[in-house]
């Protein structure tokens, strides 16, 4: 119990020193449902971050500097395959992931600031489809009631955007929005 709060004492205060620049990881090598709590706690605190509540409910941002728009979201797995994943912090959206230093793919939805802000060291790829359900659905040809959560998933999720798994992405990306960012977006009381 002290190790898991240190690490979220020193998460959380890595993250109010360097903002959006920083990125939040999280690895499934070891993983226990402890360390994805904080993980998840820390990824909302991180969404809501500067934001106001209603209700003592903190709420995403609706409106954010160019320059703190989007969150990197590192990914990991017992591989050693790490991803980044990009998110809009103003709806907790995916719009881009990347793999291995290469090219970034983004969502065909990406805002026009995620073109221009994230991973511009190297030319990016547009995805077939958008971060919408039903259209990630339809590029994977099943709904996401029938895929699989989970660790074990997300482990693979992670394994299969890392080795450029085209036919995967679309079931990849549905994995790791709910596993991940869905779970940020809801918060038990």
């Amino acid at each position: 119990m002290t190790r898991v709060l240190a690490i979220y004492i020193t998460l959380a205060f890595s993250l109010f020193l360097c903002g959006t620049e920083c990125n939040i990881s999280f690895s499934t090598s070891g993983a226990t449902s402890n360390s994805y709590n904080t993980f998840i706690k820390a990824l909302r605190a991180q969404l809501t971050n500067g934001a106001t509540a209603i209700y003592d409910i903190p709420v995403l941002n609706p409106s954010v500097p160019d320059s703190q728009r989007f969150l990197l979201v590192d990914l990991s797995n017992n591989g050693n395959n790490t991803i980044t994943v990009a998110i809009d912090v103003v709806n907790a959206s995916v719009v881009a992931y990347r793999a291995r230093a290469a090219r970034p793919y983004f969502l065909a939805d990406a805002p026009d600031e995620a073109l221009d802000i994230l991973f511009n060291d190297t030319r990016g790829f547009f995805l077939p489809f958008t971060s919408n359900y039903l259209d990630l659905e339809k590029a994977a040809e099943k709904s996401r009631e029938k895929i699989p959560l989970g660790l074990t998933p997300l482990h693979n999720a992670i394994t299969s955007l890392w080795n450029h798994e085209s036919e995967e992405a679309a079931v990849s990306l549905l994995v790791i929005i709910q596993t991940v960012f869905e779970a940020a977006r809801v918060q038990g009381h």
